[in-house]
């Protein structure tokens, strides 16, 4: 696995093919992208990939919600 976090200032072209790269490729992973648009918020985040978090509208404020973690399947024992 690789993980890795990366920051910088590029144009909006070059954020988009970064991020049209990184939906191509990552499968079970997830990926966030926070890049500065022209928004009362002043950034946008873009999600792909699994992930716990829900990006949600509230008002022209994006929130993120958390979902609850997956549930570990108990095994049953044989008696």
């Amino acid at each position: 696995m690789v993980a890795g976090i990366f920051v910088g200032s590029v144009s909006a072209r070059v954020h988009d093919e970064l991020w049209n790269a990184v939906t191509e490729v990552v499968g079970n992973g997830a990926a966030v992208l926070l890049h500065p648009p022209a928004t009362e918020q002043g950034y946008a985040i873009r999600t792909a990939g699994a992930r716990r978090r829900a990006l949600i509208d509230f008002d022209g404020l994006t929130l993120v919600r958390m979902t609850a973690a997956p549930m570990a399947k108990e095994s049953k024992s044989q008696s």
